[in-house]
This record gives C-alpha cells, structure tokens and sequence, in this order.
C-alpha cells in the first residue's frame, strides 16, 4: 500500500509536469520527473497518438490496450498488462486533459511501470512467509524440548511415589496379619472379658478389616500402573456366579434385604470371574455401607442387547450429590469428609472398580439422587448364544 502510494504520487507529479512541459517547453525538470515513466500524447479526436516519452517495455502492448482501458479525467488506475516479450507487467496509469488557455488540445496518458517493485514485495512476502514458518517450527521444537525437560522431575516423582505405594503395601502386610491373627485369639478369650474389653476388640477387628482391605486396594493400583495384572478371561454362567455372591453377603449383612432380579435364561460372559467378584463385592459392600439398617438391596442382570450384558446394584440409601458423581471414579474421592470418616473408606474402591470394568471392554456408570438412593450399572461383552 505504501509503494503504492508513492507511485501515486509520483505519478500525478509527473502528470502535471508533463503538461507544464508541453504547454513550457523551456521549463526545466526535476530530478523525480527524470524517474522512468511512459507519457502518450492523444488528440482531442483520438486520431493523433504521439509517444513523448516512452518504455519500450510496455510502450507497444499499452498503445494496443488504450481503447479498452478506463479513461475518467484525473483518475488513478492499477492494471495488470499482458506484453508479448516480457509477460505480465503491473502498471499504474491516469489520463488528464491538456489545455492551451481555454482551447482543450487532447489527453495525456502517464503510464508507471511497478512490476519490479510488485516482484520485489512478492519476494519479500514469501521470505516473511519462510521465516515465519522456520521461527514457528523453532519455536514448536524449542517448546516440546523445554516441556519434556518440565516434565522430567514430575514423571521421576511420580515413579517415586507409585513405587513407595507398592513397597509400603507390601511391608504392612506383615504385621497387619499378626495383628488381626491376634485380635482373632483374644476374641476367643471375650467371655473371660468384660463388655468394655469385648467393645475394644470388637472395635479393633474393624479397624484391621479397613486397614486390610485399603492395603489390598494400594496394591491392587500399584499392579494396575505397573501393568502387572493379568487377566484370565473363560467363560461362565452369569446366573449361578451372580447368586453365589448374593448369598455370601445374605449370610454376612443380615439388617438388610437383599434381592436378586434376573431371567432365567443363562447367560454366558467372557471375563475373570475372580476381577468380576471383586467388583461386585465393592459395589455390594458401598451399598451397605451407605444403606441404613433395614435397607434394600437390589442385584440385577439383564441382557442389553446382543453384545452386552448390564449388571446393577441399587440400593435406597443416602445417595449422592449430583455435583459429586463425576468424580466419585477419581482415586481418594470422597464425596464428603465428615461422611466419610463417619462410614469408613478410602475413596479407592470404585477407581478399581472402573480400571477392572475398562480392561474387560466394559463401562461402568451411576444414577443416584441425595435421599434416594444410587444405583451403579456395569456392562460387559456376552457370549452369542
């Protein structure tokens, strides 16, 4: 646009010169008006046509175009001119009248060549264009370098961290199982003991079972990053493994009803049965858990189509907030603390719950609302009949 300007200018300058010199012959010319430009003189009838100045570059292919072009009194054209020995040419050109006192004598037409300065800006575009380019993928390698350098001391802390889970569960182990092998030979002495005594063992074995299963948790994730878990996917029936579980927690919970809805058509999954209990028992021990006493307790399986096979476990307990259920899935999530210390957990059993259900194909999803109930629905691949 600035080239542009100047040549406008320019142009005009020497429009105007130009008359001056062909009405003052004897006027002298400044050196702006000695810049190469085209001048073609045109009679008032357009029969005369006399190059005062010229360009051998375009003199003749504009000369041929003149009868075609715009030809409005002190306007500023820009056109592209096709020559025949040197190609495409870009050209600013204006035509002004030409007086002799009042007796209009013709038009002169004031032609400036800029394809070099056009040439000259494309060049300088495309080389802005590559350096642009050079400096963005610079910058992009420069970038991932200094990320992957962040990102270093993080990734070494969390190896750290997942390693110290690993060892810490394993070294509790131990003396985890000498403290509840302990508690199991002093409740065999609690008739001796008096109902305070009895009420701090009954207590303690508790707190063991929790501290047990948070250790069988930790090491369950730890093997989950270490990809360590192996699973061996055969073949079963869904019904009589579905009924087995529910009759172990009929024995265990006996304050609330438990019930099992499914059709009495078998139907076979290929998964591990022993991953698929452990993740019924997480789902069965949280409905207790959060179910008051005398509560209900559904188990439900049903065919969903002929790919997937959906099992629930509903329950009519507290429920959960809305604003909580995208997160319960998340590890060390507890929906409230004060509820939580008052229920127990850790906030790990239904994050292994997902990584189980996503291993084996499946999803795993939640429907609850607070005074409720929830109700959690996992799917998995069925064997075709």
């Amino acid at each position: 646009m600035i080239l542009f300007d100047a040549a406008r200018n320019e142009v005009l300058n020497i429009s105007k010169s130009e008359i001056s010199s062909q009405l003052e012959p004897n006027r002298k010319r400044t050196p702006s008006e000695k810049s190469y430009y085209l001048s073609i003189f045109v009679s008032k009838n357009k029969k005369q046509i006399d190059v005062l100045k010229e360009d051998p570059l375009i003199t003749s292919s504009f000369i041929n175009k003149m009868s075609k072009l715009n030809a409005d009194e002190n306007k500023l054209y820009f056109i592209e001119l096709q020559t025949k020995s040197h190609g495409k040419k870009h050209i600013i050109y204006m035509c002004s009248p030409l007086y002799d006192r009042d007796q209009k004598l013709g038009y002169l037409w004031v032609v400036k060549d800029l394809s070099y300065f056009h040439e000259q800006l494309e060049k300088w575009f495309f080389l802005l264009f590559i350096v642009s380019a050079l400096s963005s993928f610079a910058s992009f390698l420069l970038a991932n370098h200094l990320s992957k350098r962040a990102i270093e001391p993080i990734k070494r802390n969390y190896e750290k961290q997942r390693e110290f889970v690993s060892n810490a569960s394993h070294e509790l182990r131990a003396p985890l199982s000498v403290f509840t092998t302990s508690l199991e030979v002093l409740e065999q002495e609690m008739d001796n003991c008096s109902s305070f005594t009895k009420q701090i063992i009954l207590d303690l074995k508790d707190e063991g079972r929790q501290m047990n299963q948070l250790v069988d948790h930790l090491l369950t994730l730890a093997k989950t990053d270490q990809g360590k878990i192996k699973l061996h996917h055969v073949d079963f029936s869904l019904k009589e493994f579905i009924q087995s579980i529910l009759e172990q927690y009929q024995r265990k919970e006996h304050e609330r009803f438990f019930h099992l809805d499914m059709v009495d058509e078998p139907m076979l999954v290929m998964t591990d049965p022993s991953y698929l209990k452990q993740i019924l028992y997480i789902l069965l021990d949280n409905a207790c858990k959060y179910t008051e006493h005398q509560g209900q307790i559904l188990l439900k399986a049903w065919a969903r189509n002929e790919k997937d096979v959906a099992i629930s476990v509903s329950d009519n307990g507290i429920g959960i907030p809305e604003a909580d259920q995208p997160f319960i899935f998340d590890r060390f999530y507890r929906v409230e603390k004060g509820r939580s210390r008052k229920f127990g957990g850790s906030g790990l059993g239904l994050s292994i719950a997902k990584e189980f259900i996503l291993d084996q194909n499946g999803t795993i999803e939640v429907k609850s609302k607070p005074g409720e109930g929830s109700t959690f629905i996992i799917t998995l691949p069925i064997l075709p009949s």
